[in-house]
């Protein structure tokens, strides 16, 4: 259980919300199915999904998501298919998006290191969401693993993206924020 609540939200508000998330979370079915779990989109529109989920106050699935999409950076369970799917009787069917032809082992490349920047995406998302949630040391702690676990991703699309300057300069942003955020909070006192 959480000890913050966030303000309840308009009516208006909150059937976009619910729109938005139903399209989102056939989206991340249809990229799970089409293309496994470690391709770029899956984390990027789990964390789509997780945000709108956290504005109607779905806080726990709204963490879950984000958990299911980050544990795909180190092991390769089939979990994270079971929640993409949990709303019953979607018959959403989903269209195949016509890949560019690049060379495979570029591709892969290319796939890793957006699929890495995605995933410390999620992480800090999460540790956010963890702050906001459990505004104590509980929460901060979380937080603070979270945001090293997004730095981590974040070197490791570093170490990949080497030759290329617009991913390297990106990466380096990102880990100077997440950084940052990590040193502001491991200052704070709750």
């Amino acid at each position: 259980t959480n000890n913050s609540s966030p303000p309840p939200i308009s009516k208006d508000c909150e059937s976009l919300w619910c729109c938005a998330g139903e399209h989102y979370r056939a989206a991340l079915k249809g990229w799970v199915r089409v293309y496994g779990r470690r391709h770029p989109n899956v984390p990027s529109t789990g964390c789509s999904l997780s945000r709108c989920l956290w504005e109607l106050n779905k806080r726990e699935e709204a963490i879950e998501i984000l958990s299911s999409v980050t544990g795909n950076l180190y092991q390769d369970n089939n979990s994270f298919t079971d929640i993409s799917e949990r709303k019953e009787n979607d018959e959403t069917e989903i269209i195949s998006p016509i890949c560019p032809i690049v060379s495979f082992q570029m591709r892969n490349i290319m796939s890793a290191t957006s699929y890495e920047q995605a995933h410390a995406l999620c992480l800090w998302m999460m540790a956010a969401y963890y702050v906001e949630a459990w505004p104590n040391n509980r929460g901060r702690m979380r937080a603070l693993s979270l945001l090293h676990a997004s730095a981590e991703a974040l070197q490791m699309s570093l170490n990949r993206s080497r030759d290329n300057v617009g991913d390297k300069i990106k990466c380096e942003n990102m880990l100077k924020v997440v950084e940052s955020e990590a040193e502001r909070l491991y200052a704070l006192k709750i």
